[in-house]
């Protein structure tokens, strides 16, 4: 998380200092996109990390309820295995911010890229944890209380309501395909545990988002929420004049 929000600030320092085609690149519309989806997909890793980092605090203290204790076992691999790939993700982004500048190795980005990868091979690759996802579940019987805990927040949001809709029927869609896995066995669970894992760090992240964004009742805490929370991320783009000012909230 930390080397994520490095390669950002960088990126972020020198768009609002570089000027290409008359203007200075956070200026110009393609380039506040790229770097607001960076920033949406960064946020949703914080919330995601100090979300485990509260579960693992109250561990510690031993204040856990069994139903935490067993969350704080699932989320400890979904939260590495999805902000791992996230960090490559996004710092490969930044060293293309950059430009040729960002392949030299003098200006040191190729060695954040470099480190960034790291990140999803240490203490568990990608398949080992989501493997350990599909583990906790089986064992710990943690896909209940991680679930409730998501409704739990979804229920004190208030006017996002296609937002909450869209996360309630990913819940709806993870559900069933548990229980489709329960039914196949081994092979079909294994199949499926990665794609399954980064959809649960999705879907709480977004949860947490969503819950942050009715706390704080901030336009640009807002504009992020309903971001990450759209049902297909890969939709065309409609950036007309309100979506580009809602793009600056973000920067």
């Amino acid at each position: 998380l930390g080397a994520t929000r490095r390669a950002l600030a960088l990126a972020l320092d020198f768009s609002r200092k570089r000027a290409a085609f008359g203007s200075r690149l956070v200026d110009l519309p393609l380039h506040a996109e790229t770097l607001s989806e960076l920033l949406v997909e960064f946020e949703g890793n914080f919330l995601l990390t100090f979300h485990l980092a509260e579960l693992l605090g109250r561990d510690e203290l031993g204040l856990s309820s069994p139903e935490e204790s067993a969350m704080l076992r699932m989320l400890t691999p979904i939260a590495k295995l999805y902000t791992g790939k996230a960090c490559m993700a996004i710092t490969s982004e930044v060293v293309e911010v950059f430009g040729g500048t960002g392949y030299i190795e003098d200006s040191g980005l190729p060695t954040l890229l470099r480190n960034a990868q790291v990140f999803s091979i240490w203490e568990g690759t990608t398949n080992v944890l989501a493997l350990d996802v599909v583990r906790a579940i089986e064992k710990e019987g943690a896909f209940a209380p991680f679930m409730e805990g998501i409704m739990r927040r979804l229920a004190k949001v208030r006017g996002f309501d296609e937002s909450v809709a869209n996360v309630k029927a990913r819940c709806q869609e993870l559900n069933e395909l548990l229980s489709k896995a329960v039914q196949e066995g081994p092979e079909f669970t294994q199949a499926a545990a990665r794609q399954f894992a980064f959809a649960l760090a999705r879907t709480c992240a977004a949860s947490l988002l969503l819950e942050r964004a009715a706390l704080d009742q901030t336009p640009r805490s807002a504009e992020v929420a309903r971001r990450w929370c759209r049902s297909n991320r890969n939709a065309l783009l409609n950036p007309d004049a309100a979506h580009r000012g809602l793009t600056r909230l973000i920067l």
